[in-house]
């Protein structure tokens, strides 16, 4: 009997321990992420932009089939040809 009180109250500062734990990670990360409305604007207006792009991307999928799939492909080979020559060029 004797054990079997001594494991769970252990258990009961284990579980304490963990929620102290938790307590002090959930305020450091509030006071670490607090976003300005600066950064609240840029952030939407980058996912809408992406939105946008996606949405306009498949209906141009839609409408001209493949085609359309792989255009942004072939358009961004320059695009990337240049940032490795621009990488490997230190």
């Amino acid at each position: 009997a004797s054990f079997c009180a001594f494991t769970a109250e252990k258990h009961r500062i284990d579980v304490l321990q963990l929620y102290l734990m938790e307590f002090r990670m959930t305020q450091s990360s509030q006071i670490a992420h607090t976003c300005t409305m600066t950064e609240r604007r840029n952030t939407r207006v980058i996912l809408a932009i992406t939105f946008i792009a996606l949405v306009t991307w498949g209906l141009a999928i839609a409408k001209w089939g493949l085609p359309a799939l792989f255009l942004p492909a072939v358009c961004l080979v320059p695009i990337l040809m240049f940032l490795l020559v621009l990488i490997s060029r230190g």
